[in-house]
């Protein structure tokens, strides 16, 4: 809709020769083919408002072009290049005021600061977006920058500011009646639920929100939204519908051209068909995930896909396929610092080396006497790297370092660390306990405040009948009230007139009777003939 209004705006102003208005409308359209997207036409729309904007001084034309651009950039994962347009974007829309324009910017920048994990200058960049629409009642804005900082807190631990900003996301998406930032917001309300380990509560919003993104016709936010509903149905172990989900988040950014969208649901999908054993499924996704990865030059996801396609491939028992992803995974996990990370790719790394064939070992450069050794350093350097905080980690290493060395005849240190990984296995069965208990609490809780919504609704529909049955009762007391007075004033009214009646009758008798015969008439209801000498 925004885009045929759009181009009716750019038509009108060619008609009437406003070259400036013309190339904002422009810009206006080109921005809502990206939102809706449209990448190609989108982009190519931004681009010839830009250069008619700064040909012939239109400020606005400028502003509108670049945060267009900005957005499309963000979309397709080229932050450097967004970067780029921040800040000459920002720049103008300062100097016109448009904090409408500059809210969104400082969003849009917060959100790709988020996927590079610099939650600090996103934070940062909220709060200067929530004050400016503050300041200025720019409330079009207001909404997405609470559901963003929302977002930023959620992952850094701090739930319950996190929910007071939902709250306020939702309440200013409700009141202006933009759809699109309530979208946004139920999905961020929905990943508030997920840190919370309310997996029901958090489907349910993700499903709110692609409801709504496909009644808007939002591509991009469905792609997401999809991808966040497929990883929920993962975490509650519904592979199957897991797999379906990221399956159309992936077709649906490989059709748009959002390819950092890609990589996640290519994440995603290979990870559904691999618990699935489907081999297949899974390998395509992640060397497809590979692939992009390299084009994005995003090391992130190269080292991921790495990792996960030596899973893939132990998964099947083919440690040979395995080792060269498992080597070259562990050595791009460490580069980039991520403990967590590291030691998943390690212990990868450690079953490879242990199952991998002699010749397969050669080819990569490891002499097969060095096997048990190198595999005993890749689980130890595992355990350094998580260091206790995540113990499926250490659990899996515990567990390959026993293997070794029962293979190779220690038999009393194999079942030292056998008892090791059996104690840790203990601890997370005791986790997991607490975890589901957690989770049934916190979904008995909710569900018990929304009963008592429930039932304070019933209360209020009891009191609102109670009153009208009060009402009822006293307007008909009333109205009997008023028949009352209505029949006695007929009453009244009939007696008065009787008796008026009854003296007109008296005055016509003395009229025509003398007065003594007319009052035995009335005494009798007769009276006796007499000699009357004068008539």
């Amino acid at each position: 809709t925004a885009v045929l209004f759009a181009d009716e705006a750019h038509a009108l102003a060619e008609r009437l020769g406003d070259v400036k208005s013309a190339a904002h409308a422009t810009a206006i359209r080109g921005t809502y083919e990206v939102l809706r997207g449209g990448l190609a036409r989108g982009q190519a729309d931004l681009n010839t408002a830009l250069e008619a904007s700064e040909q012939n001084g239109s400020l606005a034309g400028q502003v509108q072009a670049r945060l267009g651009l900005f957005i499309l950039e963000f979309l397709q994962g080229h932050s450097t290049a967004g970067d780029k347009e921040f800040e000459p974007a920002l720049a103008l829309a300062t100097a016109m005021g448009d904090t409408t324009v500059m809210g969104a910017l400082l969003v849009y920048r917060a959100m790709g600061l988020c996927n590079g994990s610099l939650l600090e200058q996103a934070m940062v960049l909220l709060d200067r977006a929530i004050a400016l629409g503050t300041a200025h009642s720019s409330h079009a804005s207001l909404s997405l920058a609470f559901s963003q900082r929302s977002y930023v807190r959620a992952c850094m631990g701090e739930l319950d500011a996190a929910g007071t900003d939902i709250d306020s996301a939702l309440s200013w998406a409700t009141h202006t009646g933009d759809r699109y930032a309530l979208s946004v917001a139920r999905g961020n309300e929905g990943t508030l639920h997920w840190f919370r380990s309310n997996m029901p509560k958090a489907l349910e919003c993700y499903l709110q929100s692609l409801r709504l993104s496909e009644q808007l016709v939002a591509r991009p936010d469905m792609v997401n939204t999809e991808g966040n509903v497929g990883k929920a149905y993962s975490v509650m172990d519904d592979q199957v519908r897991a797999l379906e989900y990221a399956e159309r988040a992936s077709n649906r950014a490989r059709e748009l051209g959002l390819h950092q969208c890609l990589l996640n649901s290519l994440s995603d999908l290979g990870n559904a068909a691999l618990a699935l054993k489907d081999l297949d499924k899974s390998s395509a996704a992640f060397k497809e995930m590979a692939f992009w990865a390299v084009s994005l030059n995003n090391q992130d996801f190269l080292a991921e896909a790495d990792v996960r396609m030596a899973d893939s491939y132990l998964a099947f028992e083919m440690p040979d396929s395995a080792l060269k992803y498992a080597l070259r995974g562990t050595l791009g996990m460490r580069k980039l610092e991520s403990s967590t990370d590291v030691g998943r790719a390690l212990v990868t790394e450690g079953k490879a080396l242990s199952a991998a064939s002699d010749a397969a070992l050669r080819h990569a450069g490891i002499d097969p006497k060095d096997r048990s050794s190198r595999a005993l350093r890749a689980y130890e350097d595992a355990i350094t790297a998580v260091e206790g905080f995540f113990d499926e980690v250490t659990y899996a290493s515990y567990l390959g370092i026993s293997t070794i060395h029962e293979r190779d005849g220690r038999f009393d240190e194999a079942l030292i660390y056998h008892r090791k990984a059996v104690a840790v296995h203990d601890s997370m069965l005791t986790a997991e306990k607490n975890q589901a208990m957690g989770e049934l609490q916190i979904q008995y809780e909710t569900e018990k405040k929304e009963q008592q919504i429930v039932l304070l609704g019933k209360d209020k529909e009891v009191q609102a009948k109670e009153i009208q049955k009060q009402k009822l009762v006293r307007n008909g007391f009333v109205g009997g009230f008023l028949v009352v007075l209505l029949f006695a004033g007929v009453f009244f009214a009939q007696r008065k007139r009787i008796k008026r009646e009854h003296a007109r009758s008296e005055a016509l008798l003395l009229n025509i009777l003398p007065e003594e015969v007319a009052e035995e008439l009335k005494a009798k209801g007769e009276a006796d003939a007499k000699q009357i000498d004068q008539v």
